[in-house]
């Protein structure tokens, strides 16, 4: 049985599923991984993205501001 503390559903599109199964049957090299697998891959990557632009204007920030 499925750990409540641990996981969550998610509802997605029928577009958005069938994108989900190309992209995790190409993941990796002579297999493919889990939809659950390919989705957090996908979104730790979008994460990963998005923090280092946060990062980005906060550096930048504080060089215009020392002008």
């Amino acid at each position: 049985m499925t750990d409540m503390t641990k996981y969550k559903n998610l509802s997605l599109s029928m577009e958005t599923y069938k994108k989900i199964e190309e992209i995790r049957k190409s993941m990796v090299q002579g297999g493919d991984v889990s939809r659950a697998k390919a989705v957090t891959i996908l979104v730790n990557l979008a994460y990963e993205k998005l923090q280092q632009k946060i990062e980005q204007e906060i550096l930048h920030n504080k060089e215009t501001s020392w002008n």
